[in-house]
This record gives structure tokens, C-alpha cells and sequence, in this order.
């Protein structure tokens, strides 16, 4: 499908690209310590500060919250602890991950693209859905405060 590139786009691919590259490379840099703390890996007293804005505030989690310890136990090969962090977190770990190839296309065939602006929208949309569903379902039936 040929687009024309406009700047702003051209930098909303970089921009996603450089996201997702380096929460990719932050799965197989940090761990998950046995207070659930993320730190980098062997140097437990190097925490990565909580960056949950609703917890820190209203003491409730966001839908999002447990998706970067969800992708650390991925990037470890460890598909139930990541399941019991974040249900929707091995969903996440490969959109994330696809987007390294799919931006890199993108900018190196400018105006290529598998995906209309409008499809892209929409797939962002209903990932922001499923969130949102999987924090409901969890409050309402797991009785839990966070993504799970």
C-alpha cells in the first residue's frame, strides 16, 4: 500500500520504533527481584522507579500496570509468571515486537506501508480496548487493583 511519507509520519515511525526497541531490549536487561520490583539484572539495588502515575496518586493500578514485568518474564521465557502478572502482556510482547520490523520497512520504502493510517488507528484502539476490558473483567471478577 503506497502513502505519501509526511514528516510528521516519518517521525511517528521513528518515534515507535525507538520505543519499542528499547522496551524490547529492557525485557532482557532488568528482572523481576523477589519483592516484584524491577531492577537490571544482577544489581538488585539498581531499581527502576514505579512509573504508574494511578497507583502513585489514587493507590489503583492502570490497566497497563504489570506489562513491563509481564514482558521481563517473557524475554525469560517464563509464559505462566507472565500470565499471572498481565494477561494480555504476551499480546503486547509481540505487537511490540513486531513494530521493530514493520517501522524499520517503513522507513527504509517510504510511503509503504501494510497498514492505511486509518487501519493503524483502529488496530491501536482496539488494543487500548482489550486493555481496558482486561482491567474490568479483573477488578470485577479477580477482585484485583491491577491489569490482571
Amino acid at each position: 500500500m503506497r502513502q505519501e511519507t509526511t514528516p510528521i509520519l516519518k517521525s511517528r515511525h521513528v518515534e515507535m520504533l525507538v520505543i519499542s526497541t528499547l522496551a524490547i531490549i529492557g525485557s532482557f536487561v532488568l528482572e523481576v527481584g523477589p519483592s516484584g520490583c524491577v531492577h537490571l539484572s544482577g544489581m538488585p539495588f539498581c531499581q527502576v522507579p514505579q512509573t504508574c502515575f494511578s497507583q502513585d496518586i489514587f493507590g489503583v493500578s492502570c490497566p497497563g500496570c504489570g506489562l513491563t514485568r509481564s514482558f521481563i518474564h517473557l524475554a525469560d521465557f517464563n509464559l505462566q509468571a507472565s500470565l499471572q502478572i498481565h494477561r494480555l502482556g504476551w499480546l503486547f510482547f509481540i505487537v511490540t515486537l513486531a513494530q521493530i520490523p514493520y517501522r524499520t520497512f517503513a522507513l527504509r520504502h517510504e510511503g509503504s506501508l501494510l497498514m492505511s493510517n486509518a487501519g493503524g488507528k483502529m488496530f491501536g484502539n482496539l488494543l487500548i480496548a482489550m486493555l481496558i476490558i482486561n482491567w474490568l473483567i479483573g477488578m470485577l471478577f479477580y477482585k484485583t487493583i491491577g491489569g490482571n
